[in-house]
């Protein structure tokens, strides 16, 4: 009996979440504000608190945006996953 020592298990695919973590956007753009300023340290939380609120603006217009019933498919996934 031979055995296929080269054999490699298969890879694993990776499906990008198309939205991203609140936590994520958020941390992304209070460092996209950190390098506006020209990397100024000292703003951190001004810039956590203005991109929070960005953020969540942002949100607040895509979701007015979706209909109600993708609205509902969506919140289902959530808590599917």
């Amino acid at each position: 009996m031979t055995t296929r020592a080269s054999r490699k298990a298969p890879t694993p695919v990776q499906h990008e979440n198309p939205v991203p973590n609140v936590e994520d956007e958020i941390r992304r753009c209070a460092y996209e504000l950190y390098e506006q300023r020209g990397r100024e340290d000292g703003h951190d939380m001004e810039d956590w608190l203005r991109a929070e609120e960005e953020v969540m603006q942002n949100r607040s217009r895509r979701a007015a945006r979706v209909p109600q019933a993708a609205r509902v498919v969506q919140a289902r996934d959530r808590r599917a996953s």
